[in-house]
């Protein structure tokens, strides 16, 4: 109908204006309308490309905008909303955009391009602005909400495409309540999903190294909410750094990779609407070595040695393997720092064989207490495990006839004392059978595997 009808709280009609055109007045499939705190009105003119303002009876006030990419022009707007100071957002839809007008139509600013990155868009229809002045946008064909502070700085994103709860199939209306509550147009879901406010603060502080206090520069901030990282970001040339997070508890994540120092990871309570300061003073990584004979873990128990900072306390080495499953039964090697910073810890490699291929790689991690408590963590390249079964392995009958009621006789020798664990599995690889999982001592020896399972 190409016109705009305003309506008294009970859906009583109050008045009307508009017709097809692009004329003052008239419009070309408006889309979008916003109220200030005036009550003046905005409405998205969308194919006229252009903003045209109206007084609360609808009395024509000023338009701007006109076709094109340039500052102040628009491809398609959609979605409109008006913070209460009166600055204007418009969503810029075939531009890929979010552009801001000061209250008297000047451009003031503009940020995204087409896109999936962050603060990125492809198809942005709905934007909202709350109390605070943070804009809310339904980013159309990503099937997310981004939320951006007043300046365009993204705050944070949310939604993947899917029918789940937070998930969207091209959500197209955005919402904000005065308590902070988020209100999105699911489209093609055909629901309304509602979003529960969060408060914010900063964070922020320097990252300096411990031996002698200058800034790590390019060193990784991540803040984790649980297990899922939120928000990161990189120091600066000064060390510096800081983000603006949900307030409460939350885990910071200090990374200084490739500095030669190490990684923290510290508890942290942001304060809302105020800022956090927490400063990270980085200890060089503690480094492990195999013994230089023994380039990859073979057999028996294997010497790893290592160096750190003086005044660290505490020494604890993991070996994983490369998808970062801890082996060795979950067992955490926990060892002494000696006064000079030397560590030494005592590998078994038949704790690992237990749970592990024979011939593969693994990764181990060592992370110590520096003199400061923090924990600070070193992970090394894959290396070669190839624990050793002994010098002799044999097989007889090995080929089960249950008709015959034959069994399979395992004869093995250990050149050394050692743990054997010997499994018989499926071809699916479910457990069939624990014939031995003893600690033996060097010898030959036999066991016969009559066909049945653990349970017969």
């Amino acid at each position: 109908n190409n016109r705009i009808q305003k309506f008294a709280p009970d859906g009583t009609l109050i008045t009307k204006w508009g017709s097809y055109g692009s004329g003052n007045g008239q419009f070309d499939y408006p889309k979008g309308v916003a109220v200030d705190t005036s009550g003046n009105v905005f409405v998205a003119d969308t194919d006229n490309h252009r903003i045209q303002r109206f007084a609360p009876d609808g009395t024509f006030i000023t338009k701007w905008g006109s076709s094109g990419s340039g500052d102040g022009q628009f491809r398609y707007p959609f979605g409109v909303a008006v913070d209460t100071s009166g600055n204007v957002f418009v969503t810029d839809l075939n531009n890929h955009r979010i552009q801001k007008f000061a209250p008297d139509d000047t451009f003031i600013t503009k940020w995204g391009s087409n896109g999936s990155g962050d603060g990125q868009f492809s198809g942005p229809y709905g934007v909202a602005v709350d109390t605070s002045g943070n804009v809310f946008v339904a980013d159309y064909s990503n099937n997310r909400i981004q939320k951006f502070a007043p300046d365009g700085t993204l705050i944070t994103k949310w939604g993947s495409y899917g029918s789940g709860n937070g998930q969207f199939d091209y959500p197209k209306g955005v919402a904000v309540d005065t308590s902070g509550n988020v209100f999105v147009a699911d489209t093609d879901n055909h629901r309304i999903q509602k979003f529960k406010a969060y408060s914010t603060g900063y964070l922020s502080g320097k990252i300096t190294r411990s031996t002698d206090s200058k800034a790590i520069i390019g060193a990784m901030v991540e803040v984790f909410n649980g297990e899922k990282m939120r928000f990161a970001t990189t120091t600066d040339t000064n060390g510096g750094y800081c983000l603006l997070v949900p307030a409460g508890s939350c885990t910071v994540r200090v990374t200084a990779s490739g500095s030669g120092y190490g990684r923290i990871d510290q508890g942290v309570v942001i304060t809302e609407n105020a800022t956090t300061t927490v400063n990270f003073s980085i200890a060089p990584v503690p480094t492990i070595s195999l013994p230089p004979d023994e380039p990859q873990i073979k057999s028996g128990k294997v010497t790893l040695t290592g160096k750190t900072e003086k005044g660290a306390t505490l020494a604890q080495i993991t070996i994983k393997d490369q998808r970062g499953n801890i082996l060795s039964q979950g067992k955490i090697y926990n060892t002494n720092i000696y006064a000079a910073g030397n560590i030494s810890v005592i590998i078994d490699s038949g704790e690992l064989a237990r749970n592990y291929p024979l011939s593969s790689k693994i990764v181990i991690e060592i992370t110590i207490k520096d003199a400061a408590g923090n924990l600070v963590t070193n992970c090394y390249s894959p290396i070669d495990f190839a624990a050793s079964t002994g010098e002799r392995f044999t097989l007889y009958n090995n080929l089960f006839n249950p008709t015959k009621n034959e069994g399979v006789t395992i004869k093995y020798e250990l050149t050394e004392n050692t743990d054997v664990s010997i499994m018989i599995y499926d071809f699916q690889g479910s457990l069939v059978k624990t014939l031995v999982d003893s600690y033996q001592y060097a010898g030959i020896y036999t066991k016969t595997w009559n066909g049945r399972n653990d349970n017969n």
